[in-house]
């Protein structure tokens, strides 16, 4: 069960933005496939995106949702990791 989460992105836009809503989606909840597409969807719709000469706003959207999948699916096959102090 997830106690605790902190998800902030960084290269969306000027500023680095934390993502509370996507948070609250996982605190309190085993990782399933069900939970992953749940806060996959709330980065969706919570992630403001700039537009730069890099790169296109979909490709930016499509990356952070790579990410944080791979993230919660490593922790969950990998079972609960203690925090380090």
């Amino acid at each position: 069960t997830i106690r605790d989460a902190r998800i902030v992105v960084g290269a969306l836009s000027p500023l680095p933005q934390r993502l509370s809503q996507t948070e609250k989606v996982l605190m309190g909840n085993s990782i399933t496939q069900n939970l992953v597409n749940e806060a996959l969807h709330s980065l969706q719709k919570e992630t403001k995106i700039a537009k730069d000469l890099r790169c296109s706003v979909d490709y930016k959207r499509r990356i952070a949702s790579v990410f944080l999948q791979e993230i919660l699916n490593e922790l969950g096959s990998s079972g609960v990791r203690k925090r380090q102090k």
